[in-house]
């Protein structure tokens, strides 16, 4: 009776440890497990293991094969994807850096500037209008000084007779010879306006001329600009400045710029 039992209890053993292969092979849910050894063990060796086999270090397990491999039926390990590294694109004009073009240096800036003084007093239309200032000058000054003598005489005859004349004449005097005051100062500053107006039109002229001629000779040699003398207080690098009034004072003695 005994060995019947022995080759039962192998059967059964070997019935159950086939139930989770067939589970594995009709259900894709449920996961294989790994692999067995070549060597089945038999049913005596696995009821009773040895010393040494208890001993030994548990079987390092294997990765689990992917959804894809048991749908194929595969039973081998899922490789693991390698990660994918940045690739670095070279140009192919990158080989050799670019050469060096070494920077030019900037063209220096060129100013001009004029003696406006200095041109009013040496140019031709400068010295026509200082000379027609003058005369008109010395025109009004010399019929002021004569209108002044003539009140002054007037004055001086009104005080040697104030003694002979009665309160009525000399507030008649009085009145009178304050009206001729009043008419003396309005006539020395229509004077004065009159000299202002005639000064201011023929600078502005004069000036016209002078702005006409730095604008033609400023496009001519590429100036970048032309300032009056007085107003040139601080020059930097890179700046080439030169003085042109002698020119400007050429170009406006021969220029048609007329009153």
């Amino acid at each position: 009776m005994k060995k019947p039992m022995t080759v039962f209890a192998v059967l059964a053993f070997a019935g159950f440890m086939a139930l989770p292969v067939h589970a594995a092979e009709t259900s894709p849910a449920v996961q294989p497990k790994p692999a067995a050894s070549p060597a089945q063990p038999s049913a005596q060796t696995t009821a009773q293991p040895s010393p040494a086999t208890s001993a030994s270090p548990p079987a390092v397990q294997t990765p689990q094969a992917s959804t894809i491999n048991q749908g194929t039926g595969g039973s081998a390990p899922a490789v693991p994807a390698k990660p994918i590294l940045p690739v670095t694109v070279t140009p192919a004009n990158a080989s050799k850096p670019a050469p060096q073009i070494p920077a030019r240096p900037e063209p220096a800036v060129k100013i001009g500037f004029v003696d406006m003084v200095k041109i009013a007093n040496e140019s031709v239309p400068g010295k026509a209008a200082y000379a027609d200032i003058k005369a008109r000058t010395a025109k009004v000054k010399s019929r002021v000084e004569a209108k002044k003598k003539q009140l002054e005489k007037e004055k001086a005859e009104i005080e040697a007779s104030i003694q002979s004349l009665t309160p009525q004449q000399r507030n008649a005097k009085a009145k009178g010879f304050q009206k001729k005051l009043e008419d003396f100062q309005k006539f020395v500053e229509k004077s004065q306006k009159e000299l202002e107006a005639r000064e201011s039109e023929l600078l502005g002229n004069l000036y016209k001329s002078i702005e006409k001629s730095a604008n033609d000779y400023g496009k001519a040699n590429g100036l970048v600009v032309i300032v009056s003398r007085k107003e040139l207080l601080y020059v930097g690098e890179n700046v080439d400045i030169k003085d042109i009034t002698d020119e400007i004072t050429r170009a406006v003695n021969t220029g048609e710029h007329k009153k």
